[in-house]
């Protein structure tokens, strides 16, 4: 049998290969791929290792915690190599169950082994299972688990449903790049008594974000944001460079006020796409001179809400200067028809201002991309005298026509400008494939 030319191939190129073909939850394929030959063995394994998650032991599910912790020493004690691939450490607590993070000989033993000087963990996902949980100790929780293990090491931090949490798992982590804080609180210290508290925190442990997200400007967040406006940083946003948000009201109101701490650093403000949590509210951009990519989430509902839409959008962009660095904008349409006059709502909406305001932002720019994302709030088939299937092709048929004449007629300005490129997308199914109606490059 002639030798395969994929055998001839350096492992680097077979690892850029498997980064590219498999994601870390294909943990089949993997498995089939290291057995499958030798060359594939390290690839393999190096995502199949990457994570390590433990799960409290609740009252309803057992998940044996305990002889999970055993098999993963085992694995390490035979072969310590695999204690490198492992990045991402992800603990699921209940209230009820979690004197293990800190207490279990065990666990801290498998901890010993992960955060070794020759290895990489670098991020930590605390997730509460039944909001809201906490640690039964936090003293006991810094001294025996962050402290040696984590404060050291993470660059990414994510933590939901939890309170209670220290203020040190951020501010001693100085290499902590990337944090989200997703319904989480953090334990009630006055900011000036927080170097009493926590004496461990100097100057240079506090980190200097470079990403933070947030899902509700409550709790740690708020926390957050004080403690910077207080001069009593739990972590420095001054090199801030990307913020995630809801686009509801009292988020946006908060992100203004990471804009105006970050200006001089931020180059991306992204709304989340959950077509829910459109943007309610306008902001002030005209302070950001480095901003390059902007996405965020509206909702025509129908009526004068629709016919005002996009008014706080436009509003946010008229703030943007002249001189301004932005080359992306993506805007995610939420379109409900049910109830009216199909995706013809789409253009009772004040397209003009948008279409003057995008103009103007990409004026001499080399290019400028834009993106419409367009879900469809697909009407109720069943009442339909006609099959669903021929129903869906009709609703997809009207999308295209409607879509693809609202960027012609109402978008004339960036139509028209060879340098801006123009991508519209649409899907009846949040959860579907996204179909491209238009593309100007």
């Amino acid at each position: 049998m002639p030798r395969l030319t994929i055998f001839d191939l350096s492992q680097e190129l077979i690892d850029e290969i498997f980064d590219h073909l498999h994601s870390r939850q294909d943990l089949d394929t993997l498995r089939a791929c290291a057995l499958t030959a030798r060359i594939f063995r390290w690839s393999s394994r190096r995502r199949i290792c990457s994570r390590i998650d433990l799960c409290s032991n609740t009252p309803h599910v057992r998940e044996g915690r305990e002889g999970r912790i055993q098999v993963l020493l085992g694995i390490l004690k035979d072969a310590p190599e695999v204690g490198k691939h492992v990045m991402r450490l992800r603990l699921r607590i209940h209230s009820f169950d979690n004197g293990w993070v800190a207490g279990d000989p065990s666990f801290l033993e498998l901890m010993t082994a992960i955060t070794s000087p020759v290895n990489n963990l670098r991020e930590l996902q605390i997730i509460g299972l039944d909001f809201p949980d906490k640690f039964a100790d936090a003293r006991t929780l810094e001294e025996n688990f962050l402290r040696p293990f984590i404060t050291p090491v993470i660059k990414k931090l994510y933590i939901h449903g939890m309170i209670h949490i220290p203020f040190s798992i951020v501010a001693s982590s100085p290499k902590l790049k990337d944090l989200t804080l997703s319904e989480t609180d953090f334990e009630s210290v006055p900011f000036a008594d927080l170097e009493a508290h926590i004496p461990q925190i100097t100057i240079t442990d506090i980190p200097r974000l470079s990403v933070f997200e947030f899902s509700r400007p409550v709790g740690a967040t708020t926390t957050l944001l004080d403690s910077v406006e207080a001069g009593f940083p739990i972590a420095h946003l001054s090199s801030l460079k990307i913020i995630l948000a809801p686009g509801e009201a009292p988020s946006v109101e908060y992100v203004q006020r990471v804009i105006h701490m970050a200006s001089a650093s931020l180059e991306e403000i992204r709304f989340y796409p959950e077509y829910e949590l459109h943007l309610e509210a306008s902001l002030d951009f005209s302070s950001l001179h480095h901003l390059h990519t902007f996405e965020v989430g509206i909702e025509f509902s129908g009526g004068l809400a629709t016919k005002n839409a996009l008014s706080d959008l436009c509003r946010t962009l008229q703030t943007l200067p002249p001189a301004n660095s932005v080359k992306s904008l993506s805007v995610s349409i939420f379109l409900g028809f049910s109830s009216y006059d199909g995706p013809d709502n789409i253009l009772v909406a004040d397209w003009e201002t948008f279409d003057k305001e995008v103009t103007r932002i990409a004026y001499a720019k080399a290019r400028f991309e834009l993106e419409l994302r367009i879900l469809c709030d697909d009407p109720d088939l069943e009442t339909s005298s006609v099959t669903e299937g021929e129903a869906e092709e009709v609703v997809v048929a009207q999308c295209k026509s409607v879509f693809a004449r609202m960027v012609r007629e109402k978008l004339g300005r960036c139509y028209a400008a060879r340098h801006i490129q123009i991508m519209v997308r649409y899907s009846l199914d949040s959860w579907g494939e996204w179909k491209t109606i238009l593309q100007k490059l």
